[in-house]
This record gives structure tokens, C-alpha cells and sequence, in this order.
């Protein structure tokens, strides 16, 4: 009995340790997500969305949210296209476009809108780091 219950807190704590590393994880931007502000320029993401704690932010909801049929890495998967290239399939990739798409989705597919879940900074930091996965589309999450 004491060895059951050993265990159990054992996996417990071990549970709860790997909850902590991951949440510091997915708390600190990538180092090789450096973003190339020209590039950045192009595809319209304001400068107050540029910021590595904003795209982490959005990082956060990426990965909670969009991975699931986007992938980890925007790469796509049988349920949605690539959002990691400069390809899209709806649209163009721009920062005010990619809001849009998050804020209301895409009629006749299985992009929802999120604006009812999402406050507006939200949908914008989410929007600027899908966009600017299309600059480092190998960046590790």
C-alpha cells in the first residue's frame, strides 16, 4: 500500500514538473525566431506587434489553438493549408489579412472566426506571429 502510494506521488510530482518546464517553454520566444523588420514591413505587421513578448503571446495561442490543424510549425495537414510560406490559399499573408481570417475564418471551410473567443489584441498578436512564421518557417516553436 505505501508503495502504491509512493508511486502515485512520484508521478505526481513528475507530472507537475513537466508542466512547469513546459509552460517555461512556451513562455520564451525562440532565439532563432529573429525577425527581419524589412521583411516584417512588407507583409504589414504593425511595430507594436513585433515585440518578442507579443510573439510569444501569440506563440501561446498558435499552439493552443491553430496547431492542431495547422501543425506546430504552420507547415499545414489534411484538415488546413501551410501558413508558413508565402503561398496561401486564402489571401495573401499580410498581417491585415491574417487578422481578418482569425477575427471572422473563412466561409465554406473549417477556419472559424475566433472573435468571440478572442479579445482583439489577441487575434493581432496571433496574427503577428503567423505572419511572421512565413519569414522563419523552420523556426522552432
Amino acid at each position: 500500500m505505501k508503495l502504491k502510494a509512493l508511486l502515485i506521488l512520484g508521478l505526481s510530482l513528475g507530472s507537475l514538473v513537466l508542466l512547469i518546464v513546459l509552460n517555461e517553454c512556451l513562455r520564451k520566444p525562440s532565439p532563432q525566431f529573429i525577425l527581419d523588420q524589412a521583411q516584417l514591413d512588407i507583409l504589414e505587421v504593425p511595430s507594436a506587434y513585433r515585440s518578442p513578448e507579443v510573439l510569444a503571446f501569440g506563440k501561446r495561442l498558435y499552439l493552443t489553438s491553430c496547431s492542431d490543424c495547422h501543425g506546430n510549425y504552420g507547415t499545414g495537414s489534411k484538415r488546413a493549408p501551410s501558413i508558413s510560406d508565402s503561398t496561401w490559399v486564402h489571401g495573401n499573408g499580410h498581417f491585415p489579412h491574417v487578422a481578418e481570417i482569425i477575427r471572422h475564418g473563412i466561409p465554406g471551410t473549417m477556419m472559424l472566426g475566433w472573435s468571440t473567443k478572442f479579445q482583439d489584441t489577441d487575434i493581432k498578436a496571433l496574427a503577428a506571429f503567423v505572419t511572421a512564421l512565413q519569414t522563419h518557417p523552420k523556426a522552432k516553436l
